[in-house]
């Protein structure tokens, strides 16, 4: 690769919790980047391990890494928030703690903004479950492109499964320009936390460059919080959809469509696995945020009258479509015209 200019500076925010175990191999890799103006932040969200110290460690040896301890635990979305606020650099990356990168992350992303003029830039990943890097093109994926907001919009929810595009969801696959995020904040106290931030970032851009290779490592981990035992929390991704079809009714409503089309099977899926696990509060929570986008759905011409009637079915009786085993199709009629 062609070595970058490297005038502008790239602040590096890490959320830093709990993780001894693999901080050291990620903040290797992030302080290995072929693109050196970087400052790395790390922000230790009240570890009660040694992962603080470790920090701590790296921030004596070198100068590139500090270290910001809070003084009480927040959760993740704070801890990217604190991140940002403490940035200076001209562009942002999000690098999660327990993960790592390919040591041309940071130059490819850059050089994919830069020479594209977009205003961000994404590459795909790896699911890994030790410390091999398969550094390889994602099959799925076509050779670099460069997509408009809209777009990226369109490709975010192009999955026909019951979660968006992971991809193009994710922060941490991601470099921004500093004004794109500038005013955007996570949702804190919320799971799913992506959900409520990239959808706002892809509104705001003219360009996005995607590249095909796969340059982030995503550490599959028992210990994650979406692996621990259901709860209503869970159904924050319920309310990232709201938020969204609040959003796209005032700034484009093709996109509010789209997501009115997906929330219903959405609040059915959660439905189920509330019963499953026998969570009577949650079970209701899905069913009355399904009962609340019942006239949407039916008015949307987006869908199609199968999966009206069969919404009905579900509201009607509940627990036999569920036992039935009955869907909702995530197929949206037109999306893409």
């Amino acid at each position: 690769m062609k070595q970058s200019k490297q005038e502008d500076l790239i602040s590096v925010i890490v959320p830093v919790y709990n993780v001894e175990r693999y901080i050291r191999k990620c903040l290797d890799s992030i302080l290995g980047q072929t693109y050196s103006n970087i400052e790395v932040i790390c922000v230790d969200d009240c570890s009660t391990d040694f992962s603080g110290r470790i920090c701590d460690e790296y921030a004596e040896k070198h100068s590139r890494l500090k270290v910001i301890h809070k003084r009480e635990n927040g959760g993740l979305s704070e801890a990217r928030n604190t991140g940002m606020d403490f940035a200076k650099g001209v562009y942002i990356s999000f690098i999660d703690s327990d993960d790592w990168v390919d040591q041309t992350f940071i130059e490819c992303l850059y050089e994919g903004i830069k020479q594209n003029h977009a205003d961000m830039a994404q590459c795909s990943y790896a699911n890994v479950t030790n410390d091999c890097f398969p550094l390889h093109k994602d099959p799925l994926l076509d050779d670099n492109k460069v997509l408009t907001g809209k777009q990226a919009l369109m490709e975010l929810y192009s999955e026909s499964s019951v979660y968006a595009s992971v991809v193009y969801t994710v922060v941490w696959n991601k470099l921004y320009k500093r004004e794109l995020v500038s005013g955007l904040k996570f949702p804190e106290g919320r799971m799913y936390e992506d959900q409520f931030f990239t959808y706002k970032c892809f509104q705001h851009a003219k360009k996005i460059c995607v590249i095909s290779e796969k340059l982030y490592c995503y550490r599959e981990s028992g210990n994650s919080i979406t692996r621990r035992g259901y709860s209503i929390h869970f159904q924050d991704e319920i309310v990232a959809h709201e938020e969204q079809i609040r959003y796209f009714k005032q700034k484009d409503f093709e996109f509010a469509s789209v997501v009115i089309a997906r929330i219903e099977p959405l609040c059915i899926m959660h439905y189920a696995i509330s019963e499953f696990e026998d969570n009577d509060k949650a079970k209701r929570n899905a069913y009355r945020c399904s009962w609340k986008y019942l006239y949407a759905y039916l008015k949307n011409k987006k869908i199609c009258f199968q999966n009206k009637v069969k919404l009905m079915g579900f509201l009607i009786h509940p627990d036999l479509f569920i036992q039935n085993k009955w869907d909702i199709s995530f197929s949206v009629k037109d999306k893409r015209k």
